[in-house]
């Protein structure tokens, strides 16, 4: 790899499609080991893909609750039995 280079990951202050992202500079390999082992990822992509499955992951380890969704617009209307 060629140095200075930058490093991404899928959360952050800057706005993507779908989200955000924050990236910071790496000067050496030493530099780029420490943050890949701390969630950093070489390209923009692999950093949004990253975070992208960690939303999935948590959808699906939620418990489903028995509480229906809420309904928008006009409430259905009430006739006592009334046509």
């Amino acid at each position: 790899m060629i140095y200075p280079n930058f490093v991404y990951k899928g959360v952050g202050r800057h706005f993507r499609k779908g989200g955000t992202y924050d990236y910071t500079q790496v000067l050496n390999d030493a530099d780029l080991t420490e943050k890949m082992q701390n969630g950093w990822h070489e390209s923009l992509l692999e950093a949004m893909e990253a975070e992208d499955s960690k939303d999935s992951i948590k959808v699906e380890d939620e418990p489903e609750t028995s509480v229906p969704a809420k309904r928008r617009g006009r409430p259905k209307k009430v006739t006592d039995g009334v046509e």
